[in-house]
């Protein structure tokens, strides 16, 4: 994974959280984030870039403690997603931008961008990162709706977190309210322990969600 601090990704987060409207729309965004500019959309970046000068030097801060912390556990986490997903990355290089706020996210599906910032007490960057990794590798491979799969991601990043000894055990923090997905997840936990113990029954993660969803959803 590439590091950086981008202001274009932090204004994309300051407008997402209200922060500040930049005016811009998501399919813009969008096209941005893939790199494609035109004359004016150059204009408007170095606007943004010449406002943004105290987030930018926060993100540099919060951007040294990320990589650190990841540097000391992505020689296991790529090879663990690889594994329990049984799939591989398409692309071999993911740029993760680091913003001054409170952030984890892949915001498009083309596009092997993760951002992350400021977590909450409980959570640890190299699972968020993993977290976040997943979704790409799903975004890669797979088109399940993010309803469906992120419960599955989750449990991703709470089997990553334990095998680094970062919670005991599944769960392990006090979920808040808004992360539903949390909730949808723990109802899955038992499933996926029985995946977890016979990888070899699947031809990869996307057969036993089909399989889980289509058992969990089924007229009784």
């Amino acid at each position: 994974m590439v590091f950086n601090v981008c202001e274009l990704v932090i204004a994309y987060i300051m407008q997402q959280k209200g922060i500040r409207d930049c005016g811009i729309s998501r399919n813009t965004w969008h096209k941005l984030f893939k790199g494609n500019f035109d004359s004016r959309d150059i204009l408007m970046v170095r606007a943004i870039k010449d406002r943004l000068i105290e987030e930018k030097t926060e993100a540099e801060r919060i951007k040294e403690i990320v990589e650190k912390t990841w540097r000391l556990h992505e020689k296991y986490v790529p090879n663990w997603l690889k594994e329990i997903v049984k799939v591989d990355f398409k692309l071999r290089e993911v740029r993760v931008s680091v913003v001054p706020f409170g952030a984890g996210q892949t915001p498009f599906r083309d596009v092997p961008l993760i951002v992350v910032g400021k977590i909450r007490e409980g959570w640890g960057y190299p699972e968020t990162l993993a977290h976040e990794l997943a979704h790409v590798l799903f975004n890669q491979n797979f088109d399940f709706e993010n309803e469906v799969e992120h419960p599955y991601i989750q449990l991703i990043e709470e089997e990553i977190a334990v095998r680094l000894g970062l919670r005991p055990r599944y769960f392990s923090y006090e979920i808040p309210g808004f992360a539903g997905w949390v909730k949808k997840a723990q109802q899955k936990e038992k499933a996926w322990k029985v995946y977890l113990q016979s990888l070899d029954r699947f031809r990869d993660i996307s057969e036993f969600i089909e399989e889980n969803e289509k058992c969990n959803f089924s007229p009784r």
